[in-house]
């Protein structure tokens, strides 16, 4: 066991990134509260790019928080097998997150990008309907197509949102778990799960509201996913979930599972306003099979059946752009 704080690097990023790749053989890296001589008065961890996590790595969060700074345009964290120029990720196994106490991943206060990657960028990018009338370069009825990001208009980035803003990204990882965390203000889906196998997700509470009060500006962020499970994810449960609504209401979600029964390949998700099976057929005759679900309260309890095929590619090989 190795704790994050005994590492001096220049930035928080390079501090975690050390402490896991000098882990121990128990795999195990601990994260408190930061205690620094720079910035002695942050004990926040403050992150500039994606804490990566290879192959039989536990990180056990305490009573931390972990921010993007307006500088980062990248997960919170990622498994180590993809990411730019990566067109396979290989399959590696035992990557573990765990949250003790109170554990926050939160959102940067200016997000270079936020939105998935049909999001068109914006900045301003207001979110009431007169400031869109009166700022915005679209028509009111088009604002779902455009979302906050610092990055609008700058040569050399993507003008849309992308995978990046995703908030933990695990790919082909097989016995895996995420637990008690409170994921705030993500820049895109919360947590993407993309042909990973065997795993726990729990006890995550997500708060997020599609908008944001950026410099006085209630400002657009779209696509703020609860949990996406994609391309052949099979025998993952989630449990215990607490999401919080724009309306100020809490969805209290308890169990449902997923595997894998052969057939066409489809997307499950967790969204933030209700939950969705979408267009889900086939499975197992013991559990039911839903296509929509509106009244999150029927699922309470219950076990669903995903058809999800293997994928063929993951496309995080290339720089968006």
């Amino acid at each position: 066991m190795v704790y994050a704080n005994d590492f001096i690097c220049d930035n928080d990023s390079s501090v975690i990134q050390g402490a896991i790749e000098n882990r121990n053989a128990d795999g195990i890296v601990v994260i408190t509260p930061r205690c620094s001589e720079t910035e002695p008065e942050r004990d926040y961890w403050l992150l500039d790019r994606a804490i990566l996590l290879p192959a039989n790595t536990t990180i056990i969060l305490q009573n931390c928080t972990i921010k993007l700074s307006d500088k980062c345009r990248d997960n919170f964290f990622r498994s180590a097998n993809c990411g730019i120029g990566i067109e396979l990720p290989e399959r590696i196994e035992n990557i573990h997150i765990r949250g003790e106490g109170l554990c926050t991943l939160l959102g940067a206060d200016h997000p270079r990008a936020t939105g998935d990657g049909s999001k068109i960028l914006a900045n301003p990018c207001p979110y009431d309907k007169e400031e869109i009338k009166r700022l915005g370069k679209w028509e009111p009825e088009q604002w779902h197509d455009y979302s906050y990001g610092t990055d609008a208009g700058k040569c050399g980035e993507s003008q849309y949102g992308d995978w990046r803003g995703i908030g933990i990204l695990l790919a082909n990882v097989e016995r895996f778990s995420i637990e008690n965390l409170r994921i705030v203000d993500s820049h895109g889906w919360g947590i993407s799960l993309e042909a990973c196998a065997n795993g726990i997700v729990s006890h995550i509470e997500f708060n997020a509201h599609m908008n944001k009060m950026i410099d006085g500006l209630r400002s657009n962020m779209e696509n703020q996913d609860g949990v996406d499970l994609r391309n052949g994810c099979h025998h993952i449960v989630i449990a215990a979930f607490v999401i919080h609504l724009e309306a100020g209401k809490i969805l209290h979600i308890k169990l449902f599972s997923v595997v894998q029964n052969g057939g066409d390949r489809k997307r499950l998700q967790l969204a933030q306003d209700l939950l969705c099976l979408g267009q889900l057929h086939g499975g197992l005759k013991q559990h039911p099979i839903v296509s929509s679900i509106h009244d999150p309260a029927a699922v309470v309890g219950h076990q669903y059946a995903a058809v999800i095929l293997q994928p063929q590619r993951i496309p995080f090989a290339e720089k968006p752009g």
